[in-house]
């Protein structure tokens, strides 16, 4: 079985992803180092031994936000706001609630593009249609900062140019947290920018989703999840990763 884990930028330049074969013990079988194109993406997936791809990027807007756009377009008037949630889908708000912070706003931050290109890819990915947004098709929206608080692995400033012993350390942090993981030659490509280190974190939270140690959206929240998107957080340590029980781990 393969995870197939995503850090997906809304250029190919800047777009990582990274396999692991999960046997015994998981081995990451290879980074693939920006670029990263859409084709590259798609045959990856589609690939019979990938079980779960991971996707670090939005899958959807809010509900809100996509109403009062679409009321604006045809000429009517833009409707008032309701607290935040033009800028918060309700998996930011539990993810807010899970951790502390909200993820980034995709109506009102950057993170809208690599959301533009995620729409673009599950239209590509879904075995006859568009992937679902609720993870049942097998791909799945991550948050790797969420997964890391979750985990309760602290990994520092680990983005941009200056994070680079903060993801040596992080790097250091998963591989402790995770008997067995072996990174091989690999370990270079991890640390020299955020964007593998974020994909190998996507993988891992691909495994979780496999195995049943993530939360799922409840009954309330499952309609929104299957348009706004819905981002996987773990529930179980890191170590049970490796399929081991409560008890005996």
């Amino acid at each position: 079985m393969l995870t197939f884990g995503i850090d997906l930028a809304s250029q190919d330049r800047l777009t990582a992803g990274c396999l692991v074969r999960w046997h015994d013990r998981p081995v990451v079988v290879e980074v693939m180092s920006p670029p990263l194109s859409d084709d590259d993406i798609v045959r990856r997936k589609r690939d019979p031994e990938v079980g779960v791809t991971a996707i670090d990027a939005p899958f959807g807007w809010p509900r809100a936000f996509v109403d009062a756009v679409a009321q604006y377009g045809l000429g009517r008037a833009f409707p008032e706001p309701t607290g935040d949630d033009l800028w918060l889908r309700v998996t930011d708000h539990v993810i807010w609630d899970a951790i502390g912070r909200p993820p980034l706003s995709v109506s009102g931050d950057r993170i809208a593009y690599p959301a533009v290109r995620a729409a673009r890819l599950l239209s590509r990915l879904g075995p006859s249609r568009p992937a679902s947004r609720n993870g049942s098709d097998g791909v799945i929206e991550v948050y790797p900062a969420a997964a890391l608080a979750a985990w309760e692995i602290k990994p520092g400033r680990y983005k941009g140019p200056g994070g680079l012993e903060a993801r040596r350390s992080l790097l250091s942090s998963l591989v402790r947290a995770l008997p067995g993981l072996d990174v091989g030659g690999h370990g270079p490509a991890f640390v020299e920018t955020d964007h593998a280190i974020d994909a190998l974190i996507a993988a891992l939270v691909a495994r979780a989703h496999i195995l049943g140690q993530v939360r799922q959206p409840t009954e309330a929240q499952a309609n929104d999840a299957a348009v706004e998107g819905w981002i996987w957080l773990p529930d179980r340590p890191i170590r049970f990763l490796l399929g081991l029980s409560e008890q005996g781990g």
